[in-house]
């Protein structure tokens, strides 16, 4: 049997945590199907990055150093899988193609592509929160084999939905994208007003998480991943362009979040060439790394984020993701509770 799985990402730009991430989706997916060995299993894994996106406009301007760097990670994930039955690369599927960077699209191809294969899909847990809402996602069940989760503490309202069987599907966010709203009476069970509601421009599930389409069976991988992010890359780079702030340190700091400790050693030169590149090609799109200039103000949070990266790639302690914050209901709750504690 051939499994074909895709990782989804906009890797803008890729990390380290990415690499651990596919890393880590290969060992369990090799695990999972290690009973279909004998009859002679191949695998195909791809680094699945989008090619556009309108809250992300430097991802289309940044997609030769994207690939090129996946690149760098799936020559490493090769010689560390060597002499199996597996074939590791970036995909420029979703570069390509002249539909929209929706995942479904992304299946079709592949599916047309390796019509007897069976397709898996990967991402991190806070990719996955808005599965529900994503495009054609009624047709998932009957094109994709598993959806395979890296978990993460993540932020905002969660809650576990449940299928017609009252069976676990998956954890979820309660607040819908504006552009999936007219998609929910096609997902959920209960369609009558009291489905979801609307406050502060928000719309949040409240009435029901009982679907009525069913998805792939979800993977959650337990998995210690090193707590890097794009977002924090992009951040030092608007350090550099915009402040030109401890440029050195911020070079460096690029590359530990690209490629880790002592992993990439023997590919020295191509990681600094690829962190020379990045800050290159931002660069070279000034108004878009003035974009990412928000950031900026939160210098001291990045800061403590990287010192707690830089504490994993030494001792491998920290968990990986940021630090879960209650929502504003939730918070408010708490004070209520303390409140009627003192008062006891």
């Amino acid at each position: 049997m051939h499994y074909v799985f895709s990782y989804q990402g906009a890797f803008a730009p890729p990390t380290y945590g990415h690499y651990k991430s596919m890393e880590t989706f290969i060992e369990r997916i090799m695990r999972d199907y290690t009973a279909d060995e004998r009859n002679g299993n191949e695998y195909t894994f791809f680094f699945m990055p989008t090619k556009s996106s309108s809250s992300k406009p430097h991802l289309e301007l940044t997609m030769v150093q994207r690939y090129q760097i996946l690149q760098i990670f799936c020559t490493k994930l090769k010689e560390t899988n060597r002499g199996k039955n597996i074939t590791i690369e970036p995909s420029t599927i979703e570069f390509d193609k002249e539909t929209s960077s929706q995942t479904i699209n992304t299946i079709d191809v592949l599916k047309s592509e390796y019509p007897s294969a069976k397709i898996l899909l990967g991402m991190g847990q806070d990719n996955a929160l808005q599965l529900p809402y994503w495009e054609r996602i009624g047709e998932y069940h009957e094109n994709v084999e598993k959806i395979y989760l890296v978990t993460r503490e993540v932020e905002g309202e969660t809650r576990v939905f449940n299928n017609k069987s009252g069976d676990r599907v998956g954890t979820f966010d309660t607040i819908v994208p504006s552009w999936a709203a007219k998609r929910l009476k096609y997902v959920f069970e209960n369609e009558d007003k009291d489905l979801a509601t609307e406050e502060y421009g928000k719309i949040q599930i409240s009435g029901t998480t009982t679907m009525k389409i069913e998805l792939p069976e979800i993977v959650e991988i337990d998995a210690n991943i090193p707590p890097s992010s794009s977002s924090m890359i992009r951040h030092f780079i608007s350090r550099i362009i915009i402040h030109e702030d401890d440029i050195p340190v911020n070079v460096e700091k690029i590359k530990q979040l690209m490629f880790g400790g002592s992993v990439f050693v023997v590919e020295d030169e191509d990681c600094n060439n690829a962190v020379t590149r990045v800050i290159k090609d931002y660069s070279a799109m000034y108004n878009v790394a003035k974009s990412l200039d928000d950031s900026y103000k939160k210098k001291k949070t990045y800061n403590r984020e990287y010192s707690t990266y830089e504490n994993h790639l030494i001792d491998g302690s920290s968990r990986g993701g940021k630090r879960k914050r209650r929502s504003k209901k939730k918070r408010k709750s708490k004070k209520k509770r303390k409140r009627k504690t003192t008062k006891k």
